[in-house]
């Protein structure tokens, strides 16, 4: 597929444009419009670092069951949105990963929730208090 600058450009705009309207007229209440800017910005930070950047990139590697705080961005419909607590799903991640498989954790009841019988922060602490950190 070959890059044309110009149509580029113009559908950039026009949803640039589309953006500025929805900002402009949504409900000072959702959530999900007023967070986009601070999103947006974000989003193009990194597509930029990583359209201009050549080196091998490292990440954080997570255990199954680690609970992390994640920037799930500005999204469509009912999908989660925002900064959430989520718990990581899969068993083989590795530093060249750049993507892991995350369920969210939210504090609202919901007949589709998984409800948890114990708090997340008791969870941890537990595991916490376990771990000797003399020895690492």
């Amino acid at each position: 597929m070959s890059k044309n600058i110009n149509q580029a450009n113009s559908k950039l705009n026009t949803s640039n444009k589309k953006l500025k309207q929805a900002y402009s007229k949504s409900d000072s209440k959702n959530l999900k419009v007023i967070y986009m800017p601070h999103w947006l910005e974000f989003y193009s930070i990194a597509i930029h670092s990583d359209v201009t950047s050549n080196k091998k990139r490292y990440y954080k590697s997570y255990s199954r069951g680690t609970v992390v705080y994640v920037k799930l961005g500005s999204n469509i419909g009912s999908e989660f949105s925002g900064n959430h607590f989520c718990v990581i799903l899969g068993n083989k991640d590795n530093k060249g990963k750049e993507t892991v498989t995350i369920v969210p954790l939210s504090s609202k009841g919901n007949k589709n929730y998984l409800k948890l019988n114990e708090s997340v922060l008791n969870l941890t602490t537990t595991d916490l208090k376990k771990t000797d950190y003399r020895y690492q």
